[in-house]
Parts: structure tokens; C-alpha cells; sequence
């Protein structure tokens, strides 16, 4: 499954949330989450938090997810990556590259890598 983009929005792979201590049981809290706040896509890999355009709301979420214990960049081969997170524009996919997300720009829309993008969270399959 494909989630959509919008604005500026925080994809994490699920399996970084399964590490972090704030959370017991990722699934209570992805079903609660959605239920709380609406537009919150994921599937079996990956979850997209609400877009947004404020810059200092975007690095308050990363501040969060370092707080967790994630990675937030690597340097990989000399470049800066997206490690643990991934900070992705509706228009042009992830701010940097970003070794486990694929991006299809023409539909605005992200997956995990190496599987198939099949159904679009976000809008009306």
C-alpha cells in the first residue's frame, strides 16, 4: 500500500515505533491515534503523520522521535540520509534521500521499498 503526501509529513517505518519506549503495544496506538487525530495513514510498514507547513511543528516531531531513541539522518557513501525518519514534501518526495521509502512524484504518493505501492491511503481507491 501507497500512502499520500501532504504538505510536508514524518514517515516512519512501523518497525522504529516497535523499538520506542513510549510505546507498549503499536497497534492500541495507531487504532487510538487515527481515532484522535483523523488523517493518520499507515499500513503494515509504514506510518505517515498528519502534513503540515510549519517548519517548527516538523522539528518538534523530530526532536520527539530522537527523544525515542530513533536515528534522525546518517551519513551514507559521503550524503546525508534519512535514517529512522523520513521528512517527505507532497511534491517532491523525501528532503533527502532516504533509503527505504519509494516516491512516485506525478501522484504524490510513498511506500516502503521493495514492495508494491497496490492501494493509496489518503483517497478514494
Amino acid at each position: 500500500m501507497a500512502l499520500m503526501l501532504e504538505c510536508i509529513s514524518v514517515i516512519i517505518p512501523i518497525s522504529k515505533l516497535k523499538k520506542c519506549p513510549d510505546f507498549e503495544n503499536v497497534d492500541d496506538y495507531l487504532r487510538e491515534l487515527r481515532e484522535e487525530h483523523g488523517p493518520v495513514w499507515f499500513d503494515e510498514y509504514i506510518i505517515r503523520f498528519p502534513g503540515g507547513m510549519e517548519q517548527m511543528a516538523v522539528m518538534g516531531e523530530l526532536n520527539y522521535w530522537k527523544s525515542q531513541g530513533l536515528m534522525i539522518t546518517r551519513r551514507y557513501k559521503g550524503e546525508m540520509h534519512w535514517q529512522d525518519v523520513c521528512v517527505a514534501d507532497a511534491f517532491g518526495g523525501p528532503t533527502m534521500p532516504c533509503r527505504w521509502l519509494e516516491h512516485d512524484p506525478e501522484r504524490g504518493i510513498v511506500w516502503y521499498a521493495g514492495t508494491e505501492p497496490g492501494k493509496i491511503a489518503g483517497v478514494a481507491n
